[in-house]
Order: structure tokens, then sequence, then C-alpha cells
């Protein structure tokens, strides 16, 4: 959420200017900062599937079918959900970080 995270920046900010920081407030400040660096840049994810199951992604909508699609996801939790005719729908979430391997999306499990 861009709102959560600017006042996550502004909070940062003015924790640093405080006149009285001890040790533990300059160690959670630096972790913080480097909490908000991983955070800051979109990141590209690819997600590969069988060209069959129908994929939308939270946040996102509708991505339909593809053997494999590249998009550039800001980093943070989506729920992935995929069906297609004679498998179980399956809903997952993924947390998306940079470096992160691309996310595999079949059939999970066939209906009875």
């Amino acid at each position: 959420n861009a709102k959560l995270f600017n006042d996550a920046e502004i909070a940062l900010s003015e924790a640093g200017t405080l006149a009285y920081q001890t040790e533990a407030l300059a160690t959670a400040i630096d972790a913080v900062k480097n909490l908000l660096a991983q955070y800051r840049d979109p990141v590209n994810v690819t997600f590969v599937s069988d060209n069959a199951m129908q994929i939308s992604l939270s946040n996102i909508g509708n991505l339909g079918q593809f053997a494999q699609r590249t998009l550039t996801l800001r980093p943070g939790v989506y729920t992935l959900r995929a069906s297609k005719d004679g498998c179980r729908d399956t809903y997952t979430n993924i947390t998306v970080l940079p470096g992160m391997a691309p996310v595999e999306v079949f059939c999970s499990g066939a209906l009875p």
C-alpha cells in the first residue's frame, strides 16, 4: 500500500531527528531502513504455467492463460488464483521480493 509505505518513510525520517537516541533505537532505525529499501523498487516476477490454467492475481486482475509471463510488481503479498476445467481451483499467497524464483502454477488436483 503506497500510503502505508509513505507513512513508514515519514516515521523513519522523524525517528532519525530525535535528540535522544539509544543504541536500540539506532538499531531499529537501521532495520527499518533496510526493510523499506527492500520494498521500495518494483520486482520482475515470472509466472510459469501450462497455457491451460486461468490465472488471476489480487490487485492486478485476470492474467489469462499463458506458458510464461513476466510482470513488474511492487514487493508485498499477493493472492494468486488458478482454475482449469477438471482441476480444483487453487489459491496461493505469494510474497514478492527481489531475487525471487519463478512462480509455477499448475493443476494441483483433479476433480473426482
